[in-house]
Order: C-alpha cells, then structure tokens, then sequence
C-alpha cells in the first residue's frame, strides 16, 4: 500500500473498516506505515449497518442472551440513531495526478487449477462459481430488488428453510461481504417495501434486522 501511494503521489489514504482480527491488524500496521510517511489515513465504516465497538449490552440484562435476534437488536438501536440512508454514487472521480503499473492476470500468481495424483485436471470450482455468481454491483442490486419486489421476500418467513427452491433466499451473503452491495442499500430497499406494502415491509425489516443479527454474532465477537 506504501508503495502504491508513493506511485500515485497521494496525500490521503481512505479505507472501509474491517471487523476480523487478522485483518484490523494489517489495517494498523497499513495505517502506521502510511502516517509514518506523512500521509493522513481515514477508516470508515463498511460492510455493518451497526459498528460493533459501539454495541454495549449493559450488566443484569434480562429477555434473551447473545444468541438470540431481539436483545441484540435492541441493544444496537440503544446506541443512537438509525442507520442513515445511502448516499447517491458520484457523479464523478478526479484521477490519480501519476496512474499506477499495473500488471496482467499472470503476473498476478495466483493458484493454479487444481490436479489429481494421477495428473488429470480435478474439479474446477472457480470457473463454475463464475459461471453462477455474477459478481458484478449492478447484479447485486437487481438480485436485491428481485428479492425484495418479486415475492421472495413476502413469504421469506414460512419458506426459508427451502434454499434448494429457487428465489425462497435472497443470495445477497457474498454481495454483501465482499462490497458489491451495502447493508444500507439492503436496509433502503426494505424500508421502501414497508411504504408500499405495511404488512410486507414488516417481513422485510425483520428479514433485516436477522441479517445484521447473523453477521454482527460472527463478526462483533468483541462487544
């Protein structure tokens, strides 16, 4: 990263903030050796609708414990107020003033397709992964508002357990991981459902609240 800035000439290093633990600490050692440089370096929230570090839950608590959706729940709304709405894209980026070198896909390393003992090719997951996810951003919010628009949503309660039926889950986990797709576009999207159809949006908004829920158990471990 250190590198890089120097290729670019860049005076401000800005990253969304990571949860895991090998990964805050390549984040610290990444932010002292930009400022060591003289360079400033802003963390911002990511992939969570509720920073974990902000979530307390008070001693001599009652209704639930930490495996359950509701106390954690209201211990995320206790902390201030709701998550906003996203912000629109930008019309425009300003270029680098010095564009980095870059290098082709082969220069890149990466692992080889996998062999058997005897030589032969083994299953290639990768190319049919590809050929499955889209991982594009526009794929995830067309997958999003299918989810939330074409029926899968309305009945997620009484058929989500069937995630061999097509449509009966959102398949928004690896959007929402890896970036394409921010929690708050999928809380927006739920909460524009709930002014359309009251009695849907509630399924929407507790289909929600359970994937913060899900994500902030494996990833709050800290709280």
């Amino acid at each position: 990263m250190l590198s890089l800035a120097n290729e670019c000439d860049a005076c401000e290093v800005l990253w969304h903030r990571s949860y895991e633990p090998d990964e805050e600490r390549v984040e610290r050692a990444v932010s002292a050796a930009l400022h060591a440089s003289g360079r400033r370096v802003r963390e911002m929230p990511g992939r969570l609708l509720y920073e974990p570090h902000t979530v307390n839950l008070s001693g001599g608590f009652n209704g639930g414990h930490w495996g359950t959706l509701m106390p954690f729940l209201r211990a995320c709304e206790r902390q201030g107020p709701p998550p906003p709405l996203p912000l629109p894209p930008p019309t425009s980026l300003p270029p680098p003033a010095n564009w980095p070198a870059s290098l082709a896909l082969e220069g890149l390393c990466l692992a080889p397709r996998p062999v058997r003992a005897d030589g032969t090719a083994a299953r290639d997951w990768a190319t049919e992964l590809l050929a499955y996810w889209d991982v594009s951003e526009e794929k995830a919010r067309e997958q999003m508002e299918l989810f939330v628009h074409a029926g899968g949503l309305q009945g997620y309660e009484t058929r989500r357990s069937r995630a061999d039926v097509k449509g009966t889950v959102s398949t928004l986990s690896p959007y929402l991981r890896f970036g394409q797709l921010s929690p708050r576009r999928g809380r927006a999207s739920a909460l524009a459902l709930l002014e359309e159809n009251a009695a849907a949006g509630v399924i929407a908004v507790a289909w929600l609240r359970t994937r913060v829920f899900v994500y902030m158990r494996e990833h709050g471990t800290r709280m």
